[in-house]
């Protein structure tokens, strides 16, 4: 689950109200992840693809409102992965920190 969107303050704001209402629940359901002023990233390894959805309605219709007010960069991204490996080289792979040592 990502939702993404270009800085601003008030739909940063927007954002962490959504997290704080379901922090809790979403870590009783496995959830876990980051999220930054324009960026969250959720994963559970716990759920299948419809209890995700149903755990996750809050964000998904967050990133669902950003999208139809037509704020700037707003993306939704609601995707099922068959293994950690499989999201790693989708999502992190180009963005690890390499030594060269």
């Amino acid at each position: 689950m990502i939702v993404s969107f270009e800085r601003n303050a008030t739909i940063a704001e927007r954002l962490f109200t959504v997290i704080v209402e379901n922090g809790v629940k979403w870590a009783e359901d496995g959830w876990g992840g980051f999220a930054t002023s324009e960026t969250a990233i959720y994963l559970t390894p716990k759920l299948g693809k419809s209890q995700a959805a149903e755990s996750m309605v809050s964000l998904i219709e967050f990133g669902q409102r950003l999208q139809a007010e037509g704020v700037k960069g707003a993306n939704l991204i609601v995707v099922e992965f068959p293994s950690w490996g499989a999201f790693f080289q989708s999502f992190v792979s180009s963005h690890v920190a390499v030594s060269i040592f």
